[in-house]
């Protein structure tokens, strides 16, 4: 039987299953065995927090620092040191994410569930405190507990602030449990993204119930990230895929436009080995590294978009063109949505009001998955917010009109535009009036570059 051509066929995917060694070495859950770029930052923390806590003392601390600089690696890193090697019984460690615990109540469950106590649903918070106290008297839960609170900004979301009702219960453990009486001491970490979040916690909370013990993690500079890459490559890959100044360019960009964070650097670099091509034939570093930034850029846009609804959709495509237009205020970016909400024939939000919260949300969320940049022009009135695109506006564009289209959302879209030429040669964002809080007034949402584009697309 002669020999097919499937036999030749060249399996990039297994090309890629050769070099990569061990996968979970590129995660971004993965603790190494030693952290290099945080032993200062790792002693402050364990000087000032760990050696008291784990002795029963009840200690408060919080690290601060962007996403990405190795904030919740560190305290993995000690929180499984400690399981590892804890001679100290009846010592319990315990790690919540608020991400996805944000409200008090779910907080609360999740407390109750890891110390080993059943919460009912259905009664105060209160009542369950009051069983948690009968517990601790009985000495049926750990007498020292170590408490981390991993991203606990996120109690900051939405209308209700659950962050001073948190942290109240955490940093008086009397609230939660017996007292000192009976031997229940209760030390807490709390991990936020925002340099500033005491300034968040009413000031009765912050000066007189919290130690001023706060360690902040800056972030990783060229050099760091460049070595960080090299030491994941060598542990992960079999073979050397890209050499120091292949790493260098991947730094670069993850610190011009990814804030430094090295979960981008380790994304891009676990696409790397994809991108050789057949292990037979040489390869451009380079190349390598421009694609396989560009699947990171891609795969970003990919995970903003999935699952979005129509509104959603529509208000990407107004963030999208805002920014592309130098019109990047929030109150430009809200007005837009609004019109192109009007073109699609969807049904706006209740009010004004509603629409800036709606809007102000999802941007918000953009800029905490570093997606968007976020600043204040403080020499404007009331300091308007302006956001810039980090990743590439023509992609987003792209991406957001094909999703569009298999929504069944563009032909509508366009022909609202349609309609809208015929109707009127220009529309303004609202009036003077209401946009005095910070905000000139309004010029065309579509220039006459945008209208050439949407003819050429009209035919």
């Amino acid at each position: 039987m002669p020999i097919g051509d499937d036999f030749f066929r060249h399996d990039e995917e297994t090309d890629r299953e050769t070099l990569i060694q061990e996968e979970e070495k590129l995660n971004i859950k993965y603790i190494p065995e030693d952290i290099n770029h945080r032993r200062s930052e790792m002693a402050r923390l364990r000087r000032r927090f760990y050696e008291d806590a784990i002795k029963g003392s009840e200690k408060q601390c919080f690290i601060t620092g962007q996403p990405g600089t190795g904030k919740t690696m560190v305290v993995k890193f000690y929180n499984r040191k400690l399981k590892e090697v804890n001679d100290f019984e009846d010592t319990e460690i315990i790690y919540i994410n608020a991400r996805n615990n944000s409200s008090e109540q779910a907080f609360m469950m999740k407390l109750f569930e890891e110390i080993g106590v059943d919460y009912k649903r259905g009664i105060p918070i209160s009542q369950n405190l009051n069983r948690l106290k009968k517990r601790s008297r009985e000495d049926e839960i750990p007498s020292t507990i170590i408490l981390t609170v991993d991203e606990i900004d996120h109690l900051l979301k939405g209308r209700s602030n659950h962050l001073n009702q948190i942290v109240e219960k955490l940093a008086e453990p009397e609230n939660l449990f017996n007292g000192n009486t009976f031997g229940t001491t209760l030390s807490f970490l709390a991990v936020s993204n925002k340099p500033d979040i005491k300034g968040d916690l009413d000031e009765d909370i912050r000066d007189s119930r919290l130690e001023d013990n706060t360690i902040h993690f800056e972030r990783y500079d060229e050099e760091e990230l460049t070595e960080i890459l090299m030491e994941r490559q060598e542990a992960a890959f079999k073979d050397v895929i890209l050499d120091n100044e292949a790493m260098e360019i991947i730094a670069k960009e993850v610190i011009e436009n990814f804030e430094g964070d090295v979960r981008k650097a380790l994304e891009i670099l676990k696409k790397a080995p994809k991108q050789t091509g057949d292990p037979n034939r040489g390869y451009n570093q380079e190349q390598v590294v421009k694609e396989s930034i560009n699947q990171v850029r891609e795969s970003q846009i990919d995970d903003i978009l999935r699952g979005a609804d129509e509104h959603r959709l529509i208000l990407m495509k107004a963030l999208g063109d805002s920014i592309n237009k130098g019109k990047n205020k929030l109150q430009d970016i809200k007005d837009r949505f609004n019109k192109y909400c009007e073109f699609s024939k969807i049904e706006k939000k209740k009010s004004e009001d509603a629409t800036r919260s709606y809007v102000y949300r999802i941007l918000e969320n953009l800029v905490e998955d570093n997606f968007l940049k976020k600043s204040k022009n403080y020499n404007e009135k009331h300091h308007p917010y302006y956001y810039e695109l980090k990743n590439e506006p023509e992609l987003l564009q792209s991406k957001v009109e094909n999703k569009m289209k298999r929504r069944n959302l563009w032909e509508e879209f366009v022909e609202g535009y349609e309609e809208y030429k015929e109707s009127t040669v220009s529309f303004s964002f609202g009036t003077d009036e209401e946009n005095s809080e910070g905000d000139e007034k309004a010029e065309e949402v579509l220039d006459e570059e945008e209208k050439e584009k949407m003819d050429k697309l009209l035919g």
